[in-house]
């Protein structure tokens, strides 16, 4: 596995550029401006980005685009988009799936992009942010009474006591008189999300025109706003939306950029995912009660059939419906359906409606869940039991795919650009492009633009070969003996990858007791607060699991080691993915390749990829798993990851680490 050639962690090289046509030179005149602005340099792959965002409408189907970290391709699309819009009265919509991303997008890039416009002489277009209702803080719902008793369940009380959540609501009313937006993300000091819903509303919960603070109204503001908005900033949980439920969330627009575009299929699974509980039927029982003064008795029986029979059942996957569930799922449709029905008409016209109102949404949400969850369908769908913090269960039910409605309801019709630094899996656009609902090769176009690094004398790939194969329970002695010696090496600066909590616990301890390297641990603070702390530390390492993989930007000596423990596959027993890789396989094609693998490969390539930040950085990305190098699906996973160096000789990485070490 070893790489020939030159000797690793040396400087960089950078490529040509290209591209024609009106738009496209337009628009790189927007961008040169802008990175004059910014007194930065013009890079070959970020005026690759901008051509091919400018050319969009002139090219055949979606675009899927490649774009490695450092490329600088959001201010690329941004420099198109605001072409586009500027000269062509086009709309554009832009999505991401993180929030720092659109943080970056709204604080930074955009300003920049504004002042180049104003500098060439072209008049901005307007940009306006837009979210999912919930993310807006409701004046009507901040009227209402506090109502605390029976929102969250008895384990979670201490946490959210009716003062503590007082002293928070009391916090925003105050907020809520200064705001413009009223969206959550702008609020200094975040409060606890028990606090939030009782702040904020769904759709299902708003009286629309009804309402006496409609004129006034965050989530209404934030949508007229945007259907008068050349360019619309929204995520990838609104998108879903609009894909899952065809709600019309989103005015009429010209071009779709997505950034972050390997995450959508996931963010927008969670959205189509329902789920259903005892406890729910027992809330709306309440409820119902309190602020209609109608008789329960019958739903309260059915919570209690409904809990025996999933007390009953083994917890995971299930295969089919029980006969004796899907009963009680029909016979709770029936008492919530006459719910509805009664609780409609009843509805008074006066502030008690504020209640009266939240029981409705509650309802219908409720009854929506027993409908999607009664019509499961093995073949398209999952079902599954899980147990909550508090011993009862609850059951789930989603979609096995969402890449058709993404593509029937978002890209079909549309210029669409999709981009990411892992676009690529295997080498191929074939599996992102699958995932996003892409099944006709000929609606898609995929390019590659690499990247301005020079990952080969930037960083190295170590894979520790001789180490045994990694087992089920956490991580072995020889591996943690390895992550240290490499650690020390390193003299820190390192982000430690684990497969699970318990590995990351287990390195932790261990490296407190056998070593002086100072461990931030996931869990011990917000994961915000030990990144900071850690960037901000020296000879310090951070551990942690899923939340760390991605997003984490720790450029230059702040991170020189990315320890990986194994290769992150799902968990077998995982109900989602089991259940997919069942009709993956009935259908015949791989379901491990498809599945599996490929959510390894992404999650894989997402964590490499913390390494190398900026063109100065360097380092190295170690696995302590022997299968990347002799597995028959080594080759998929490499081809995956960014072209480092590559080694299993520890003692060469050790010697590297070292240099580093001292040049820091």
């Amino acid at each position: 596995m070893d790489s020939p050639g030159a000797s690793p962690l040396v400087a960089t090289a950078d490529k040509g550029k290209g591209g024609g046509g009106k738009d496209a030179q337009a628009a790189r005149r927007i961008l040169s401006t802008c990175i004059n602005q910014i007194g930065g340099s013009e890079r070959a792959e970020q005026v690759q980005m901008c051509n091919l965002v400018a050319r969009s409408f002139s090219l055949p189907g979606s675009q899927l685009v490649g774009a490695g970290t450092g490329t600088g391709k959001s201010l690329a699309y941004l420099a198109a988009a605001f072409q586009r819009a500027i000269e062509h009265g086009d709309r554009v919509v832009i999505s991401t799936a993180t929030l720092a991303l659109q943080r970056q997008l709204l604080t930074c890039d955009i300003p920049t992009v504004v002042g180049a416009c104003r500098e060439l002489g072209y008049p901005p277009p307007t940009v306006a942010v837009l979210k999912g209702w919930s993310n807006y803080i409701c004046r009507w719902k901040l009227a209402a009474p506090e109502e605390i008793e029976g929102l969250f369940p008895s384990y979670e009380a201490a946490e959210y006591s009716p003062s503590n959540i007082g002293k928070q609501l009391q916090r925003l009313r105050d907020w809520a008189e200064e705001t413009e937006s009223g969206d959550r993300d702008e609020l200094d000091r975040g409060v606890s999300l028990a606090a939030w819903q009782q702040a904020s509303i769904s759709p299902n919960q708003c009286q629309g025109k009804t309402c006496r603070f409609y004129t006034d109204c965050f989530p209404r503001d934030a949508r007229l706003k945007a259907q008068d908005a050349d360019i619309i900033i929204t995520n990838h949980a609104l998108l879903s939306i609009e894909a899952l439920t065809h709600a019309e969330l989103l005015p009429e627009f010209d071009l779709l950029i997505v950034d972050e575009a390997h995450e959508l299929p996931s963010r927008a699974r969670s959205q189509a995912c329902v789920s259903l509980a005892a406890s729910t039927m027992e809330k709306v029982a309440r409820g119902v009660s309190k602020h209609f003064q109608l008789p329960v008795t019958a739903l309260e029986q059915v919570a209690k059939d409904f809990t025996k029979i999933i007390e009953g059942l083994d917890e995971g996957e299930l295969s089919e419906l029980p006969k004796k569930l899907e009963t009680t799922l029909t016979a709770a449709q029936i008492e919530l359906s006459d719910i509805s029905a009664e609780v409609t008409s009843s509805a008074e016209e006066d502030e008690k409606r504020v209640k009266q109102r939240i029981v409705l949404a509650q309802i219908e949400e409720a009854l929506d869940a027993c409908e999607i969850i009664a019509a499961f369908d093995p073949e398209k769908s999952a079902a599954w039991i899980a147990e909550e913090k508090s011993g009862s269960r609850r059951l789930y039910s989603g979609p096995l795919d969402v890449g058709g409605d993404l593509y029937a309801h978002l890209f079909k019709g549309h210029s669409c650009v999709l981009t990411s630094a892992t676009m690529q899996l295997g080498g191929s656009f074939e599996a992102i492009a699958t995932r996003l609902g892409f099944r006709d090769k000929n609606v898609w176009q995929g390019s590659d633009l690499g990247s301005p690094f020079n990952y080969r004398k930037q960083g190295i790939l170590y894979v520790a070969a001789d180490l045994p194969r990694p087992g089920r329970s956490g991580i072995s002695e020889a591996a943690l003996e390895r992550a240290l010696e490499l650690a020390e090496a390193a003299g820190g600066g390192v982000l430690g990858l684990f497969s699970s909590l318990k590995a990351a616990e287990q390195a932790a301890e261990y490296f407190a007791q056998e070593s002086d390297l100072q461990v931030f641990l996931q869990g011990e603070a917000p994961i915000n607060q030990l990144i900071s702390d850690f960037a901000d530390s020296k000879n310090s390492c951070l551990f942690g699991t899923l939340s760390l993989w991605q997003g984490v930007d720790l450029p230059g000596d702040k991170c020189r080691l990315v320890l990986i423990d194994r290769i992150p596959f799902p968990r077998p027993n995982d109900p989602y993915i089991s259940a997919r890789t069942r009709a993956a396989e009935a259908a015949g094609r791989s379901g491990f390749a498809e599945v599996s693998l490929s959510h390894a490969a992404l999650l894989l390539a997402q964590g490499a990829g913390r390494l190398i930040r900026t063109r100065s950085d360097k380092g190295v990305v170690a696995v302590l798993d022997q299968r990347l190098t002799s597995a028959r699906y080594a080759g998929y996973l490499l081809k995956s990851l960014p072209p480092f160096w590559r080694t299993t000789d520890h003692r060469t990485v050790i010697g590297a680490l070292k240099r580093l070490k001292e040049k820091g």
